[in-house]
């Protein structure tokens, strides 16, 4: 067992100083480094040394699909999401031989962190705040506030990521909703109450923040166009988005929020990235919009994740997050 893994473990990242922690934490392992060229793809005259078990990005699974002739076992991408990766699954018509799994883990804190502190930008309006203190402006309103305890979120997802979002809400105080399909409340101790898909419209109406962490698959997008946000109309709820752009169209979200149905958007994610200078997103008071950044890569936590994947690779058990390429998640 340990002559194949010292011969056929392969990272091919953008990520600084990923490699290296792989390095440290297998260190009687061969780790094949493979530099990506300046459109962070691995070069032509490098792919006749990618093989066995990979650790790569988004855009190096996609040109690895492409290679039919690669000896692949596992493939795992340093992303979390894999649309990207599936869209080229379905354009190429062929499913791949080789096992793939998604970073699962590293990102929950990350975006936890995120969320709670839009929450609390939002119930302190640090955004006016930050406007009347350059504007030497003595603005005493800013004391009548919401206090977290007083709050409910509804989170819709409870994967890794969903389920570290409801642990971190739950201990700032506030009532946890979440949503999923196929579980059970039982399995999600930090949830309030639980409600599957068919439920959604509950949800949303009881609910003063709403947190997208879904995937994108054909259940999801668009799940939350149309009027569905309307039933939030009363509470104004605040759209806090990190999962996938496609939850809901643009103009859908403009109008949810010229309507008033909803108190304001909190977006990271987009259908369509960047998101364009043109998109009318960017000039309403009440969205905050920021680069796709609320889970930021960790290099230490996205190589834990996948040593740990790989031990279990190598004793021959079922890896954590693999993708169904049939299910596109």
């Amino acid at each position: 067992m340990a002559a194949v893994r010292r011969s056929s473990l392969v990272v091919a990242t953008s990520i600084r100083d990923l490699a290296a922690s792989v390095r440290s934490l297998l260190p009687d392992v061969d780790v094949n480094v493979i530099q990506l060229d300046k459109t962070g793809l691995v070069p032509a005259s490098s792919l006749c040394q990618v093989s066995g078990v990979v650790l790569c990005d988004p855009k190096v699974v996609v040109q690895l699909i492409g290679q039919i002739d690669l000896p692949l076992k596992w493939v795992q991408s340093t992303w979390a999401g894999v649309e990207s990766i599936m869209s080229a699954v379905q354009e190429s018509k062929k499913q791949p031989t080789f096992t793939f799994t998604r970073t699962g883990e590293g990102y929950g804190q990350v975006i936890g962190e995120y969320v709670i502190g839009h929450v609390i930008a939002h119930e302190r309006k640090f955004k006016q705040m930050f406007k009347t203190n350059e504007s030497r402006i003595w603005d005493a309103n800013y004391k009548y506030i919401r206090s977290l305890s007083t709050l409910t979120i509804g989170v819709l997802g409870l994967g890794q990521i969903g389920t570290e979002i409801t642990r971190m809400c739950k201990a700032m105080g506030m009532t946890v909703w979440g949503l999923a399909t196929g579980q059970r409340k039982s399995d999600h101790p930090y949830v309030d109450e639980f409600r599957c898909t068919n439920d959604l419209c509950d949800l949303l109406s009881k609910c003063d923040y709403i947190c997208n962490i879904l995937p994108s698959t054909p259940l999801t997008r668009n799940l939350l166009s149309g009027d569905v946000l309307a039933i939030c109309a009363k509470r104004k709820s605040v759209l806090i988005n990190v999962g996938r752009g496609d939850i809901i169209d643009e103009d859908s979200l403009i109008n949810a929020v010229n309507q008033g149905w909803i108190g304001g958007a909190i977006l990271d994610v987009f259908a369509k990235e960047p998101l364009p200078e043109s998109s009318r997103l960017w000039t309403l008071p009440n969205v905050t919009v920021s680069p796709h950044v609320s889970g930021p890569s960790q290099p230490s936590q996205v190589a834990e994740g996948f040593v740990n994947n790989y031990r279990l690779f190598c004793e021959g058990s079922p890896l954590k997050f693999q993708v169904d390429w049939k299910k596109g998640y």
